[in-house]
């Protein structure tokens, strides 16, 4: 499934999260920290409310990402060969 091909609800809730998680790291003050978190708790009860998972691990999981919000890569083999790299994602 692509980008585009996600239902229109989860593609809100990770952008909340994104938003929230960048937030939690640059917050400078307890107000700040409340409302980034508060926005991490409303992301969560979106996927809560659209799949049978539980709100605590999906909370959970949202909050052990530290630091600005960026694209991860699951790579499932690497190659190197003459100075190169080839990674099977």
């Amino acid at each position: 499934m692509s980008q585009t091909d996600l239902p229109r609800w989860l593609e809100w809730a990770r952008e909340i999260q994104a938003l929230s998680q960048t937030g939690i790291t640059y917050s400078e003050n307890d107000y700040n920290l409340q409302r980034y978190r508060r926005l991490t708790e409303i992301a969560a009860e979106i996927v809560q409310s659209y799949t049978e998972l539980p709100k605590g691990p999906v909370l959970e999981n949202f909050l052990i990402q530290p630091g600005y919000a960026t694209p991860k890569v699951d790579v499932r083999g690497a190659v190197i060969r003459e100075g190169k790299i080839l990674l099977v994602i």
